[in-house]
């Protein structure tokens, strides 16, 4: 059977892009205006607020520079937000860094991430490729 969630639950959004589980059983979820929610059972919590006004009309395809469309918790328990046209952003024990172009990221539209076995985290971008990030130095492919 499905069940589902939405705002009776909480979940102030209509636009969920992205979802990880965590390791201790937490849904982390990643929206359209950007906002980062999670989900352990019962009910959600907005973790982070989203930078996008929200949608003036349900046809709307304009994407927030801000949506989240890739979220990763990585071993190490940092959790990895890939955004629409901003990079990345990683928090690790509540420190967080950014990586986008300056940094060496090929595109800063960022669609995908995967953990190696040696923790280095691969990212796919829109119209750039793969980049890797090994600790906070960026590699394109």
């Amino acid at each position: 059977t499905f069940t589902v969630l939405h705002r009776a639950q909480g979940f102030d959004t209509d636009d969920p892009h992205a979802m990880v589980l965590d390791d201790k059983g937490v849904l982390w979820i990643g929206a359209e205006d950007g906002s980062i929610w999670t989900y352990a059972g019962a009910a959600f919590s907005r973790v982070f607020e989203g930078p996008c006004p929200p949608k003036r009309k349900r046809n709307d395809d304009v994407v927030c520079e801000g949506a989240v469309l890739a979220l990763h918790v990585a071993r190490d328990g940092a959790l990895w937000i890939g955004r629409a046209r901003t990079g990345i952003e990683r928090i690790r024990d509540g420190v967080h860094a950014r990586f986008t172009k300056a940094q060496g990221l090929p595109s800063e539209g960022v669609r995908a991430f995967h953990e190696d076995a040696d923790g280095s985290v691969w990212v796919g971008t829109f119209g750039g490729g793969l980049a890797r990030i090994r600790g906070d130095v960026v590699t394109t492919f």
